[in-house]
């Protein structure tokens, strides 16, 4: 289904709804259960872009079970800011792709405030390697809001893979 936001419309947070039978047409037993409430959307004046700077680097080599942190420069090149509340993550992956099921994620960081329009940060994402990993070696991935809920222009250039 395809939607249009009016112009109009408030620059502030709101929840999708849907409602069948808007005009209790169909002759059914309960019209009370037609409507729903889903996921949180924010209306922006333009979109952000959320862009990962930088070269992913990490260690070289890591530890099961040790605590490291991992650097990951992330810029807003959009004309809009964005909402806060969204997620960076990183992941050790096994191949040249992010997002595959065999991806590891090892630790996230919660970003609670907003990012402006060229605004640019160094966000220090904690990670800890499973204990039980089985030894190998990966690629250090990460990945911007990676449950896709934040509102962007452009959501190809929101992960990198590293060294």
């Amino acid at each position: 289904m395809a939607v249009s936001i009016p112009v109009g419309v408030a620059l502030e947070d709101f929840r999708w709804g849907v409602v069948i039978d808007s005009d209790d047409s169909v002759d059914e037993v309960n019209d009370a259960n037609n409507g729903r409430i889903g996921s949180p959307v924010t209306v922006v004046p333009f979109p952000p872009d959320l862009v990962v700077g930088s070269d992913l680097v990490g260690p070289d080599e890591v530890s099961r079970g040790r605590l490291y942190t991992i650097h990951v420069t992330i810029e807003n090149a959009g004309q809009g800011a964005t909402i806060a509340g969204f997620q960076v993550a990183v992941y050790l992956s096994l191949n040249e792709s992010i997002g595959d099921s065999d991806d590891l994620l090892v630790g996230t960081a919660e970003i609670n405030d907003v990012f402006e329009p060229s605004e640019i940060r160094s966000i220090d994402v904690p990670i800890i390697v499973p204990s039980d990993q089985i030894p190998a070696q990966f690629h250090w991935a990460t990945m911007i809001n990676p449950d896709g809920l934040i509102v962007e222009g452009d959501r190809t250039n929101n992960s990198a893979l590293g060294n």
